[in-house]
C-alpha cells in the first residue's frame, strides 16, 4: 500500500498515487513468476477540458464547434476480434486522444493566417472523479488523525511458482525502487504477504511432521527396543521422500493440504513396517537354528498377505475423496493422492528395506533381546497384572465394560 507521508498528504494527489502504482506495477510485472496484478483505489482520471468564453468570442469560435472538433479528433470503432488462447481479444481501430497535450494541441480553426489550437481556447488538464477515493489511511497531521489518499496494488504469482520465492522478489524489488520510481515522501506498507504466511504455516506444519516422527520412534523404542527404533527411524524418512516424489510426478506442490496429508498418514504408514519389524524380532526370538535371514525371510513372508490387505482397505478407505467435485475436489485431492501413495509406498519399504535393516541393525542382539517374548515381556507382565484382576471375576468384568460405556458416552458430550 502507497500513502503519503506525515507532511506530505497535502503535496500529493490520488492521481499522483495513481500513477506511481501503474509504474510500479509495470516494474513488478518484469518478474518472472508474476501473475495478475491489479490496484486497489485507483482514481478514475478523466480529461477536463474548461472553455474560456472570452476566448471563444475572441477567436469567434462556438461551443458546438469546439466540442465536434475533440470529438471527431476522438473516434475509434471496433475492428474485428482476434482469438488469443482461449480468450477472445476486440481490435479496435482509430484514433483516440489519451493525453491532455494530445487534445490542447488539436487544431480548431484559423484566424488572419493564424493557426488556432484547442489550447487558446480551453483549459486542458487531468482531474479526479468526484467520489473515487476508494482506499484512506488514517494517519496524524499536525497532532491530529487524518485520512490521507492511498493506493493498493495487489500481486498474484503464476500457479505451481513458489510463493514464498515470489513473495521475496518482489520485495526486494519493490525496495530497490524506493527514492527513484517511488519517492522517499511516499511510505510503502505490506498490508497482506501471503508468501511469508505459507511459509509460517509451512514450517508449522513441518514442526508438526517432525514431532510426530520423533513420537513415534520413541513409542516404538519403548515398546519392542532401541534397535528396532533406529529402523523405524529409517523407514519413516524413506518412505516420506518417496511419497513427495510420487506427489512431484502426480503435479502436485508442496503447501499446507499436502503436508497435512503426510501428517494425516504418518501414524499409519509406519504400521506395515511395525508388523515386520515384530514379526521378524519373534521368528529370531525362538531360538531354533535356522539362519537369520532365513528366518527373517519366513517372518515377512508370513504376514505378508494380511499386510496387502491392510494397505489396500486403507487405500480404498481414502480414494473416495479423490472423486469430490466442485471448487473442493482441487482442494482436497492432494490428501487421498498423497496419503494413499504413502501407504502403497510404507507397504513396499516394510517388505524390502526393513527386513536388510533389521539383518544389519539389530542383528544377533535381537534374538537375546527378544528371549522374553514368550513371557511377554515388561509391557506383557504390567497388561497382564491389570488385565487377570478383571477378567478372573464376571463382576468386574460387566462393573469394567460398564465404566468404558459411561466414559464413551461422557466423551461425546465433551
Amino acid at each position: 500500500t502507497l500513502s503519503p507521508k506525515p507532511g506530505a498528504a497535502e503535496r500529493i494527489t490520488p492521481n499522483d498515487l495513481t500513477r506511481i502504482a501503474r509504474e510500479l506495477r509495470t516494474e513488478v510485472a518484469k518478474i518472472e513468476d508474476v501473475g495478475l496484478t491489479y490496484l486497489v483505489g485507483e482514481t478514475g482520471e478523466m480529461i477536463r477540458i474548461a472553455p474560456d468564453p472570452e476566448r471563444l468570442a475572441l477567436y469567434g469560435v462556438t461551443l458546438q464547434q469546439l466540442a465536434a472538433k475533440v470529438s471527431g479528433a476522438n473516434s475509434a470503432f471496433p475492428a474485428g476480434r482476434l482469438r488469443d488462447g482461449g480468450e477472445q481479444v476486440t481490435l479496435v481501430a482509430g484514433e483516440t486522444l489519451r493525453r491532455p497535450d494530445e487534445i490542447a494541441n488539436l487544431l480548431v480553426t484559423t484566424r488572419d493566417d493564424r493557426p488556432v489550437y484547442v489550447r487558446d481556447l480551453a483549459e486542458v488538464g487531468l482531474s479526479t472523479e468526484s467520489g473515487q477515493l476508494l482506499v484512506s489511511t488514517v494517519a496524524l497531521t499536525d497532532g491530529a488523525p487524518a485520512r490521507v489518499p492511498s493506493m493498493t496494488l495487489a500481486i498474484a504469482k503464476r500457479a505451481g511458482s513458489n510463493a514464498v520465492v515470489v513473495a521475496e522478489e518482489i520485495l526486494h524489488r519493490v525496495e530497490g525502487l524506493h527514492g527513484s520510481l517511488i519517492p522517499e515522501d511516499i511510505a510503502i506498507e505490506v498490508t497482506r504477504d501471503y508468501g511469508e504466511t505459507a511459509n509460517e504455516k509451512a514450517n508449522e506444519l513441518l514442526y508438526h511432521l517432525g514431532l510426530a516422527t520423533v513420537s513415534i520412534i520413541g513409542l516404538v523404542v519403548i515398546a519392542i527396543g532401541w534397535r528396532e527404533g533406529v529402523v523405524v527411524a529409517v523407514v519413516i524418512p524413506v518412505t516420506i521422500l518417496l511419497t513427495l516424489f510420487a506427489s512431484w510426478l502426480m503435479g502436485y506442490t508442496l503447501n499446507r493440504v499436502s503436508l497435512f496429508a503426510l501428517i494425516f498418514s504418518i501414524g499409519i504408514l509406519v504400521d506395515d513396517a511395525i508388523v515386520v519389524i515384530e514379526n521378524i524380532a519373534r521368528h529370531w526370538g525362538m531360538g531354533d537354528d535356522r539362519p537369520r535371514r532365513q528366518a527373517a525371510i519366513e517372518a515377512v513372508a508370513e504376514v505378508g498377505n494380511p499386510t496387502i490387505v491392510a494397505t489396500l482397505t486403507v487405500v480404498a478407505a481414502l480414494l473416495p475423496m479423490l472423486f469430490v467435485s466442485g471448487m473442493m475436489g482441487p482442494y482436497m485431492s492432494p490428501i487421498p493422492a498423497n496419503a494413499s501413495a504413502a501407504m502403497i509406498f510404507s507397504f513396499f519399504v516394510a517388505v524390502t528395506v526393513t527386513p536388510w535393516l533389521m539383518l544389519k541393525v539389530a542383528g544377533r542382539a535381537t534374538h537375546a533381546a527378544h528371549d522374553h517374548h514368550a513371557e511377554g515381556g515388561r509391557l506383557g507382565r504390567i497388561y497382564s497384572a491389570v488385565a487377570r484382576p478383571i477378567l478372573r471375576s464376571k463382576a468386574r468384568s460387566w462393573l469394567f465394560l460398564l465404566a468404558v460405556g459411561v466414559l464413551t458416552l461422557g466423551s461425546l458430550s465433551l
